[in-house]
């Protein structure tokens, strides 16, 4: 059996996601809406973020970003 952790969203993330998309469009550096709830979870929960895309978060102030080589 897997377990899974659901990490609701609040008030306090949502803000975070809105400033996370104003901040990188008014840089030129667009982020996806998806990507951009992923960063700022990771953020507010202080997670790292996993991913073999790192090139999707490049930038983001305090996100520990980690990848792990494709086998």
């Amino acid at each position: 059996m897997t377990t899974y952790l659901i990490l609701p969203p609040d008030l306090d993330l949502c803000r975070a996601w809105g400033e996370l998309r104003a901040e990188r469009q008014a840089i030129g550096q667009t982020i996806d809406a998806q990507d951009a709830w992923i960063a700022v979870t990771a953020l507010h929960y202080a997670l790292p973020l996993v991913t073999h895309n790192a090139s999707h978060f490049q930038d983001i102030p305090g996100l520990d970003v980690r990848t792990v080589a494709a086998s």
